[in-house]
């Protein structure tokens, strides 16, 4: 049984731009308190150059939603679970263009 194409085309995102205060590690920290994250494709946020990333839970994402600057790394990819999770947080800020 094959499946339709059209399920193979990438959604297209207009991602936002944030800022967070915190280093990506103590913002990966405040979703996931107490849990060491097992990242066996990299580092959480790593890009790849196929437009994929791995994100804070260690999976490779697909769909970026949002650019953040920590305070320690710019321009980090997050997936809609990381970006929803630090503005529940209240952790990030629109970017000033």
């Amino acid at each position: 049984m094959r499946k339709n194409p059209e399920l193979k085309q990438a959604r297209t995102i207009e991602a936002r731009n944030y800022v967070c205060g915190l280093t990506l590690q103590k913002a990966i920290q405040k979703i996931y308190p107490g849990g060491e994250g097992t990242y066996p494709h990299g580092p959480a946020g790593t890009l790849f150059k196929d437009g994929s990333f791995v994100s804070f839970n260690g999976r490779v994402g697909t769909i970026i939603y949002a650019y953040c600057d920590f305070a320690d790394r710019k321009n980090v990819p997050l997936s809609k679970t990381n970006m929803d999770d630090l503005i529940r947080l209240g952790l990030l800020n629109i970017k000033d263009s």
